[in-house]
């Protein structure tokens, strides 16, 4: 993330994200990248952003998809101790193999935060997002609901938990994979995902002036169509500094 001051109340805003994951003994590597980029008005009680972005995926080294688009944020301060934020944004996406799944996807969503004390910070956020594909079986509504509360420890650790709940309705009766046998009644696809994300940093410890984060993440999908389900683990290890 970027976000150099360039006159006035207007700076610059641009965030890059790039991210490989080599499975081993797989055929099935993934890649992806995220670039946006846009101006920033920021007064004492308002910030809006109107930024651009670009990202594309990549399976086993072949195009998977991409996608276009624009985000529109604006925070503001409520008390000295609460904040808010509003985002909407829309992105129209490609995807290279699988025409049937190309389409535009919407979304909209808001976060409160709140220093509940001088060492701890809480956040809540709720999402909705309508995703439109040429198939309509693809078509889904998806409604997301995050929080977070961070807390400065002794021995200069943040500890930070992070658990979200999605529910996605997918708005069309799948034929292919949700026909009874019996009944012959064919039903819509309906997920439901959860996690929960724990990280601690070490704040007083340096690589290069740059402090650890351990991070485990736990992520589940249910769903009544069983081959989307899924539990995930994960640890990971990561290095953060601001500039």
């Amino acid at each position: 993330t970027y976000t150099p001051r360039l006159f006035g109340s207007v700076w610059a805003e641009a965030r890059g994200v790039f991210s490989l994951t080599d499975y081993s003994g797989a055929e099935f590597d993934t890649a992806y990248q995220y670039i946006e980029l846009g101006p920033s008005i920021r007064t004492k009680r308002i910030q809006v952003s109107a930024l651009g972005n670009f990202s594309k995926r990549q399976l086993s080294n072949d195009d998977f998809s991409t996608s276009q688009g624009a985000r529109l944020l604006i925070r503001t301060p409520l008390t000295s101790r609460t904040g808010l934020s509003f985002r909407v944004s829309a992105s129209d996406i490609d995807y290279n193999d699988t025409n049937n799944r190309d389409g535009t996807l919407y979304s909209v969503g808001a976060t409160v935060t709140r220093a509940l004390d001088q060492q701890t910070f809480g956040a809540i956020s709720f999402d909705v997002a309508q995703e439109n594909t040429e198939d309509s079986v693809q078509e889904n509504m998806r409604y997301t609901l995050g929080l977070s509360l961070s807390r400065e420890l002794p021995l200069a650790i943040t500890a930070q938990v992070s658990p979200y709940y999605t529910y996605r309705d997918y708005q069309t009766p799948n034929e292919a994979f949700l026909t009874d046998t019996e009944t012959g009644l064919v039903e819509t696809q309906l997920d439901q995902n959860y996690g929960v994300s724990i990280s601690l940093t070490k704040r007083d410890w340096r690589v290069r002036s740059f402090a650890p984060i351990f991070t485990y993440r736990y992520a589940k999908t249910s769903s009544n169509l069983s081959l989307v389900e899924f539990d995930r683990h994960s640890f990971e290890f990561g290095l953060t500094r601001n500039f």
